[in-house]
């Protein structure tokens, strides 16, 4: 038979609920602060723990996480039933509204601040209309959009229908389509891959971007700082991100084969993405690239890009585009380089494309809305309008751009 432990101060009054009481206050309280707080030993406690209520500290130290934890759950469904707003954002993402949201978030291909940012976006409207996430409707959403124009938080209209359409998007509301419709301004309008080059002809100044001239200027730095093996890899990449597409289009590309067209190049490779969409339901973009780019692809066989690789690409790109910006700034429009910054190197090519095949294209909207992927030819028209006597005069022929 073991020894009975030594006890000091009376047991006889210690309850379950004393210890429990305790450990409510305090859930991490160690068992010397328990001991003496019922004026017993430590070996006293863990005696009576065990023949007295047959269980030990650490078990009824877990029991009150789960009678905390089922409190709190059953406090954020009565808020809920009562449509309480919520206190802070912590309580927020315990609402079952947000957790829908967050479920379905997680399903998407958004990068972790992007899904942040939406519930950052849900969370002020119940702060700023004092409601609860189940509360907000078409009516809240259109009263906190003139909240947040009145107040001076975003001094665009545009802006504000697109932040409402995010949170309208994420919790499924539909709404008018007075706030459905909104312009595409676009940011870093005039960024890309180009020179610009101030000519004086006849007492008169013109700007000439020259595209193929800063590329090739990326690509000698490129094998100038990078081993081989990158920069065969970001040659590639280079080559295809000048058809406008999306970083996501690397991952979903697939060759399509051999194409004859009625303009300039002449011979095409089609090949087809999937980009911007739900998961699952991404639209497929065609896109051409002239014969004679593929031919220079090291490997087109490395295409569609991993997860990894595409990730790869990125850093590779900030690398070059740093060293790029510092050898040719005085050469770069100034959303080139603040669009640089921001680290978008691959968006940039898709403004860069843009810009380019306006030129080739004479200003043809429609055929450039289609070949660098958007489904609105409205979303063109950010780059501006042509000067009509200008584009008359043009002798070159309508053509499509090639990398080299």
């Amino acid at each position: 038979m073991g020894r009975k432990p030594k006890t000091y101060g009376s047991t006889q009054e210690i309850t379950l609920e004393d210890i429990k009481s305790l450990l409510r206050r305090n859930p991490n309280a160690s068992a010397k602060y328990i001991a003496k707080a019922l004026g017993i030993g430590r070996s006293t406690l863990f005696y009576i723990l065990q023949k007295k209520f047959n269980t030990t500290l650490e078990e009824l130290r877990k029991q009150v996480f789960e009678e905390a934890k089922v409190k709190e759950e059953q406090e954020i469904r009565r808020q809920e039933i009562k449509e309480l707003p919520p206190t802070s954002f912590e309580e927020f993402l315990k609402y079952e509204t947000i957790k829908n949201v967050k479920r379905l978030l997680d399903m998407s291909t958004l990068s972790s601040s992007h899904k942040s940012r939406v519930l950052r976006y849900i969370y002020d409207v119940c702060k700023v209309m004092n409601v609860a996430p189940s509360q907000i409707d078409k009516d809240v959403l259109i009263d906190y959009g003139q909240y947040l124009l009145d107040s001076g938080r975003y001094s665009s209209e545009n802006q504000v229908r697109i932040i409402i359409k995010i949170i309208a998007k994420w919790l499924q509301i539909k709404l008018p389509p007075s706030v459905e419709i909104s312009e595409y301004e676009g940011k870093y309008k005039r960024a890309g891959v180009y020179f610009i080059y101030h000519i004086k002809e006849d007492g008169k100044e013109t700007i000439v971007r020259k595209f193929k001239e800063a590329r090739l200027k990326l690509l000698e730095i490129a094998k100038e700082i990078l081993p081989k093996k990158d920069y065969e890899f970001i040659h590639d990449v280079m080559i295809l991100l000048h058809r406008g597409m999306r970083a996501e289009g690397l991952t979903t590309l697939r060759w399509k084969g051999y194409v004859k067209l009625n303009i300039e190049p002449y011979e095409f490779i089609a090949f087809e993405t999937k980009e911007k969409g739900k998961k699952g339901k991404k639209p497929t973009w065609t896109r051409i690239l002239p014969l004679s780019d593929y031919r220079r692809l090291y490997n087109p066989k490395r295409f569609p890009l991993s997860e990894g690789e595409r990730k790869k690409a990125g850093n590779l790109l900030k690398k070059i585009f740093t060293v790029w910006v510092e050898r040719y700034k005085d050469l770069l429009d100034p959303d080139t380089i603040a669009i640089l910054k921001k680290g978008k190197v691959f968006h940039i090519w898709r403004h860069s494309y843009a810009h380019e095949l306006l030129e080739s294209l004479r200003w043809n909207i429609y055929l450039v809305a289609r070949l660098v992927g958007w489904k609105k030819v409205e979303n063109v028209k950010i780059y501006g309008t042509p000067d009509v006597l200008e584009l008359l005069s043009k002798k070159e022929k309508e053509h499509i751009p090639t990398f080299f």
